[in-house]
């Protein structure tokens, strides 16, 4: 597999069937652009239901990902129905250096945004740890951050000291 190569990432291309239903392509080679306007597509379509359903747009997130550096795909995310969301695993010690999640946010009127699946890669220390997590928090719309692969760092001393001091000084005093 090929995660830079988009939009097949070198395997067989998909999404022929979504994107002649869509209307946007019946023949030629599928597009990055066009792959990511299907993911789009879909992603408003549920968050309208769930809207019409009540879900308020601050409590509805949406997760996007992507693995190239810039792609397009990050901008699925972003809807009118619904906070958008992402993966952050190369970037989550800085979330500001990916270029491509910092393009969505700004075509974004959401209130809220999050980092949905977040997995710091870096040193495995203390300040390290405490350090990405308070950068991606940093930003005031950043509503909630999801620790994925938790069972790979349930047994690391630092990462849980570093959550610990992080959840600790962003509890209000009592």
């Amino acid at each position: 597999m090929k995660l830079d190569d988009v939009p097949s990432r070198g395997v067989a291309q998909i999404g022929y069937a979504a994107v002649k239903t869509a209307g946007l392509r019946a023949e030629g080679q599928i597009t990055e652009a066009d792959l990511t306007e299907i993911a789009r597509r879909h992603l408003e379509d549920l968050c309208a239901v769930a809207a019409r359903l009540g879900a308020p747009r601050e409590k509805l997130f949406t997760h996007g990902a992507g693995w190239k550096e810039g792609e397009m795909l990050y901008q699925a995310a972003v809807n009118r129905h619904s906070c958008p969301g992402w993966s952050f695993y190369r970037h989550a010690g800085h979330p500001t250096k990916d270029t491509a999640v910092q393009h969505a946010l700004n075509s974004s009127d959401a209130p809220y945004w999050a980092a949905c699946e977040w997995l710091f890669q870096g040193p495995p220390t203390v300040e390290a740890w405490r350090a990405a997590l308070k950068n991606t928090l940093a930003d005031p719309r950043c509503r909630f951050l999801c620790i994925y692969n938790f069972e790979g760092i349930r047994k690391n001393d630092a990462a849980l000291a570093a959550i610990r001091d992080v959840v600790a000084g962003s509890a209000p005093a009592r």
